[in-house]
């Protein structure tokens, strides 16, 4: 069936109410750059965002932007217009109006034509709420290793003093302080603090574990040299940390002759990042005290099923005749 003229105009003005109210809700800002003229076309929305009127120069807008941004977005904007290809960047924006800084992330597409590029079409987000909410989650985070790194060397140092006073007792000393400076190394790579990326897991078993394997050599990782991304190291060590405290406590790194054997795998996929995959067998002759599925979660349960949850990962507990089996599923890099 043919559409009449006069339905067909109907249809679009009611597709472009749709884009428009679309916009409206999410508040993006749009801008078309003539590359011949060097003039933008902005939105209402991005006007406001920018504090500029409905047109304005290339030149005006790079201006705005903060000089420690300026080169690099530039660079990276003519870039791709002599390849006609996509471009996106995060940038600090001072507004026309009234010279506040904004954060904004734009992304754009080269329009060619005839090998030559006519114009840019971009969308550009106000991030300065998210940007601003992230520096400060971290500085509460920099604030509280800071603290638990001084409350460590505290510790530390009240062993020390107190070992003056009781002759005798340097052995015991001495491996009270090692255990606990295994404990800052862990709390070191449960805080996030490498920011290498990627991070081998290993290093975050090894890490969090040697406060517990004692000459007794009750902890073995074995299997391959896996990565995960940077930003899962902190769940990550937090997770594997709350599980070695569960197993001082009710598990196989009770005192005892129980040992704990975790194997590290990764799985290939064709157009995903491999997945790596954590297998915690604990093995003890007296499982009593260990969990079982009938009783109530406890916080450190919640905590684990929280952070699993938090990195899109999957976990699954068996609780054996001798002891917990555990097998945690992340994704990794490539």
């Amino acid at each position: 069936m043919v559409k009449s003229s006069d339905t067909l105009a109907e249809d679009l003005r009611k597709s472009e109410a749709r884009f428009k109210r679309a916009n409206e809700i999410a508040q993006l800002g749009i801008a078309e750059v003539d590359l011949a003229t060097q003039r933008m076309t902005l939105n209402p929305t991005f006007q406001e965002m920018c504090g500029a009127p409905a047109e304005i120069s290339v030149e005006t807008y790079a201006h705005a932007v903060h000089t420690e941004d300026r080169d690099r977005v530039m660079k990276a904007f003519e870039e791709a217009i002599a390849d006609g290809a996509a471009w996106g960047d995060c940038y600090r924006f001072r507004r026309l109006s009234d010279g506040v800084m904004r954060w904004f992330h734009s992304s754009s597409e080269i329009e060619v034509k005839n090998g030559e590029a006519v114009s840019a079409f971009g969308i550009v987000r106000d991030i300065t709420a998210e940007t601003v909410a992230s520096a400060q989650l971290e500085l509460v985070n920099a604030e509280l290793h800071h603290r638990v790194k001084n409350l460590f060397g505290m510790m530390q140092s009240m062993i020390r003093i107190t070992s003056r006073e009781m002759p005798g007792s340097e052995p015991f000393v001495d491996a009270l302080a090692g255990r606990l400076q295994s404990l800052t190394a862990a709390h070191e790579v449960s805080m996030g603090t490498d920011r290498s990326t990627p991070v081998v897991l290993r290093q975050i078993l090894e890490a969090i574990l040697s406060p517990y394997d004692t000459a007794q050599n009750r902890v073995r990782i074995s299997g391959a040299s896996a990565a995960i991304p940077q930003i899962y190291v902190t769940p990550v060590g937090l997770l594997l940390h709350e599980l070695a405290t569960n197993a001082v406590k009710y598990g196989a790194l009770r005192p005892g002759k129980g040992s704990l054997a975790i194997d590290v795998s990764t799985t290939e996929q064709s157009d995903l990042p491999p997945t790596v995959t954590v297998q915690w067998d604990e093995t003890s002759s007296d499982c009593a005290g260990i969990g079982t599925k009938d009783r109530d979660p406890s916080f450190g349960t919640q905590l684990i099923d929280r952070l699993t949850q938090q990195m899109g990962a999957t976990i699954a507990r068996e609780w054996t005749d001798s002891g917990l089996r555990l097998r945690l599923t992340v994704a990794g890099v490539k």
